[in-house]
């Protein structure tokens, strides 16, 4: 692993949460640029963030052999000269809310896939190469600009553009890929099981498409919500 390498046989060895999280400009030269998971552990990343990590080999941001969660979290802008420019998974991942964007691979640009991916709420587009290489277990309320990913539920939104900006500071503690005003990712996701904030810190639910319903969006960003204020008064004497 490039930047964490998470390791160990004992069902408690590796339980870890990280939360604001910013991974980026690691470089491995075999597996996981970013983070390496080979443990019995429960692992999660929450309003996180894993940025131009490159491998050698598989896994240009996550090389996965155990149980990964990641939620209002965006990958982008990973590379892999193997398998899984975003992620390689050969376990379990399990996506909600989360942005898979401009990462590069011949074999699976956004998500090599071996194993079990989960996916719900997410965005995955704009990867340079297939979005995905092995078939997603869809829950509904995912977009893909293509169809390699094999979304089949009502609620999916295969071969649609995401309509959004390129990877920026949006406010919040790491960056995000905002949406434009015509994004179809907009009001798009379902309220069951958004978070309550987007990856930046920003309330969720909100109407962003001006229909009077507040309806959380697909992936990491919610658009027009604001960030709250924080009010540090200065007190002189």
């Amino acid at each position: 692993g490039g930047g964490i390498f998470i390791g160990g046989s004992s069902q408690d060895c590796c339980n870890l949460t990280g939360q604001d999280n910013l991974i980026q400009f690691n470089t491995a030269r075999v597996k996981g640029g970013g983070l390496f998971i080979n443990a019995a552990g429960m692992i999660s990343f929450t309003n996180s963030a894993l940025i131009a990590n490159l491998a050698e080999q598989d896994g240009g941001a996550i090389y996965n052999s155990g149980v990964i969660s990641l939620s209002n979290t965006t990958v982008s802008g990973n590379s892999a000269n193997g398998m899984g420019g975003g992620i390689a998974n050969f376990e379990q991942v399990n996506l909600v809310n989360a942005t898979i964007s401009d990462n590069t691979s011949s074999s699976g640009a956004g998500l090599f896939n071996a194993n079990v991916v989960n996916t719900k709420n997410s965005l995955i587009a704009l990867n340079l190469g297939n979005n995905c290489l092995g078939v997603l277990a869809s829950r509904g309320y995912n977009l893909e600009d293509g169809g390699t990913c094999a979304l089949g539920q009502p609620t999916d939104m295969p071969n649609t553009s995401p309509s959004m900006n390129q990877l920026g500071e949006n406010g919040g503690s790491t960056p995000t890929h905002a949406l434009a005003a015509d994004s179809p990712a907009i009001d798009a996701g379902d309220n069951n099981v958004c978070p309550p904030t987007d990856q930046r810190g920003a309330p969720r639910s909100v109407d962003g498409d001006g229909d009077g319903q507040a309806v959380c969006d697909i992936g990491a960003y919610e658009y027009g919500s604001v960030l709250p204020w924080l009010y540090l008064p200065i007190v002189l004497r």
